[in-house]
């Protein structure tokens, strides 16, 4: 859920219905900690793998590919300019 309420002096995350508020963290109201826990303990090293090898390479390339002027740490490198004669 992607809405905050004040319960008690405390921000939750959940969702109001006629019953009450559905605290979304809490494992009495909702299984979604459970759920999610579970899926970052099993899936992490996916996630990781997935993040370097795709992610992070596809912007790599991107950024290696921009434009024709050189770029060091950010910083555009200009040609030296021939002297004129």
């Amino acid at each position: 859920a992607s809405y905050e309420f004040q319960v008690n002096g405390k921000r939750i995350l959940g969702r109001k219905t006629k019953w009450g508020t559905i605290e979304v963290e809490n494992t009495t109201h909702c299984e979604f900690a459970y759920l999610r826990d579970l899926l970052i303990r099993t899936h992490m090293q996916n996630i990781k793998d997935i993040t370097s090898s795709i992610h992070f390479e596809a912007y790599r390339v991107k950024r290696l590919n921009e434009g024709s002027s050189a770029m060091a740490n950010g910083v555009e490198e200009k040609e030296p300019e021939a002297p004129e004669m």
